[in-house]
């Protein structure tokens, strides 16, 4: 027995873990939507063709029940009919999209992480917009591919340049296996993969990996896993506090500039 989930507006029958209508035309929102089993007809047992010697060569009538009586299928459960208040109509020419906070970008509305930037946009609502701008759609045109453009850059703390990260590599881990690793090297509080920087918009983004010597802005620990945009100026340690004597402490310690921007 197949588990699906019906689209109410088109009657699509789509896979149980989808959150949209896999129909290019429609692209409903499955999110509320249950999954049904999908009951498959028995197959009826074809008639024998042979006849019982005890009935004169004629075929045996079936037994009838008295104590019984004719079977009945169970109706099957309404469904809502396309045009209803609870499967509105999607205007023509339009689809549902995400459109990235960050950039702007607008996404199909099953992406989960924007397409130009790399954001995480699983939380930002469905839109409609018009069907020809809908960034995937089978009759847009593809986006233009962005130029390439400085976002930020990593300094020590006596002013030398560390890394300069722009948009076409808007995802860097850092740690003493990844990137800065020579720089790391010997900062023995900071974990091999201690944290990421994320490219969001014309900002950096920072990840903490939950490390447990912690990860440090402007000397205030962040919570373990979670996310924070970071200020030109901000000054980043990861294993532990920002020390005056930086080039003795064992975390690990950078500025973040963004060229032409406060």
């Amino acid at each position: 027995m197949a588990r699906v989930k019906i689209c109410p507006r088109c009657g699509r029958l789509n896979p149980p873990s989808s959150s949209i209508c896999l129909s290019d035309e429609c692209s409903w929102d499955l999110t509320g939507i249950r999954a049904e089993n999908l009951r498959e007809e028995s197959p009826v047992p074809a008639p024998e063709t042979g006849a019982s010697p005890d009935c004169g060569g004629q075929k045996p009538e079936p037994a009838v029940s008295r104590n019984s009586g004719p079977e009945v299928s169970p109706a099957p459960e309404p469904r809502p009919a396309p045009g209803s208040s609870l499967a509105p109509e999607i205007p023509p020419g339009k689809i549902y999209v995400r459109i990235c906070p960050g950039c702007g970008t607008e996404n199909r509305a099953v992406a989960k992480v924007c397409t130009a930037c790399r954001q995480d946009i699983r939380m930002v609502p469905k839109t409609l917009a018009d069907r020809k701008t809908g960034t995937g759609t089978a009759d847009s045109p593809r986006p233009a591919v962005p130029e390439n453009t400085l976002i930020a850059v990593l300094k020590s703390p006596d002013g030398t340049e560390l890394l300069r990260i722009d948009s076409e590599h808007p995802v860097h881990v850092i740690g003493r296996e990844h990137t800065l690793m020579e720089y790391l090297a010997g900062r023995d509080y900071t974990s091999r993969r201690h944290a990421e920087l994320v490219v969001s918009g014309k900002r950096l983004v920072i990840r903490d990996f939950g490390k447990p010597n912690g990860t440090f802005i402007n000397n205030v620990r962040m919570a373990a896993e979670s996310a924070e945009t970071l200020k030109d100026g901000d000054r980043v340690s990861l294993g532990g506090i920002w020390e005056e004597d930086w080039k003795s402490s064992l975390a690990g310690c950078f500025t973040v500039s963004y060229p032409g921007r406060s």
